[in-house]
């Protein structure tokens, strides 16, 4: 099972009809890198619920995966900075 390292919710955050986001880091149980390198931990935007008590769907928006917790945290700081000035985050 995941473990939850951030999750934040971020109102209209592109202001283009997508409306509100879940912003969610988490620690994966299993290793995701199946190229090789290991990727442990994942950011992902999922479209939220209006009153903020949650995802609306899992259908993800946008998302990431990193090695370490810190890149995780690095990752989803950096997310939330796009949001945040108007910007979607680029792949």
């Amino acid at each position: 099972m995941a473990r939850a390292v951030k999750q934040e919710y971020i109102a209209d955050p592109r202001d283009d009809g997508v409306g509100k986001a879940w912003v969610s880091t988490v620690r994966l149980s299993v290793d995701h890198g199946y190229n090789g390198v290991p990727k442990w931990f994942e950011t992902y935007i999922f479209p939220a619920l209006d009153d903020e008590s949650g995802v609306a769907s899992w259908s993800e928006i946008w998302g990431d995966r990193y090695t370490t917790e810190d890149q995780a945290i690095e990752g989803h700081e950096s997310v939330m900075a796009q949001l945040r000035s108007g910007e979607w985050p680029s792949d």
